[in-house]
Parts: C-alpha cells; sequence; structure tokens
C-alpha cells in the first residue's frame, strides 16, 4: 500500500472511531494533552500528515480501542461501558478546570 492510502485509511479509522464516539476533533486534541490542536486531528484524519507509531498508541487509548483497530480496520473495544466512559470524561474535565484554577488563581 502506498504511504499517501495508507495515510488516509489511517485517518479514516481515526475520524471513524472518534465519530462513533460522539467526540470532536477538538474534544480528542485535548484528551490527548498539550501539544495537540484540532488542526492536527483534521490533517490526520484526511491524510495529509501521517501518525506516527507512539502517537497511534495515545489516539488508541483517548479512543479506547485496540491500537490495531487504528492500522488494520478491525474493531476491538476496550471494556468499558458508555456511561462509565462519560463519567471518567466528566471527571477528567473538570480535574482539567481545577487544575487550572489552581495555577492561574
Amino acid at each position: 500500500m502506498k504511504t499517501d492510502t495508507l495515510n488516509e485509511f489511517i485517518g479514516g479509522k481515526v475520524k471513524d472511531v472518534r465519530v462513533m464516539r460522539g467526540m470532536t476533533q477538538a474534544q480528542l486534541a485535548e484528551r490527548l494533552g498539550d501539544g495537540w490542536h484540532q488542526q492536527t486531528i483534521l490533517r490526520i484524519e484526511s491524510g495529509s500528515r501521517p501518525l506516527r507509531v507512539s502517537e497511534l498508541m495515545s489516539f488508541a487509548e483517548q479512543l479506547r480501542v485496540e491500537p490495531r483497530a487504528l492500522y488494520d480496520g478491525s474493531f476491538v473495544e476496550i471494556a468499558v461501558s458508555t456511561a462509565t466512559e462519560r463519567r471518567v470524561e466528566e471527571l477528567e474535565s473538570t480535574l482539567r478546570k481545577i487544575q487550572r484554577l489552581a495555577t492561574n488563581p
């Protein structure tokens, strides 16, 4: 498979899983942490920016799938219920807000 085609394939899988999870590009970027922006996610999903192996692992973790779901087309979810996942996201968001307030009084 040509590199451009592979980048588009992996980017498409990232987008498919992200959308299935009900996440925006900005939310995924926030979950990935510092240095990630919505524009970068857009470029990865369109195939114009390759996803490095180390990044693929982080993406898989944040999207709650096995890494292979993003490169071989299989889809194996990490066993986390949707309700639990949403609660964890809410708690993570609250924690980030508290951390911001603590560092910027």
